[in-house]
């Protein structure tokens, strides 16, 4: 059971880490973008 939570964590760890990545590289792409116009 403990093994499982554990595994859990990881991965909406893993999922949060790729979501922040993504928006991260949204907004940048959206600045540049807005910084070249």
């Amino acid at each position: 059971m403990y093994r499982a939570r554990v595994s859990l964590f990881i991965a909406c760890f893993h999922f949060l880490f790729i979501a922040s990545c993504l928006l991260l590289e949204a907004l940048l792409s959206q600045l540049n973008v807005s910084h070249c116009d």
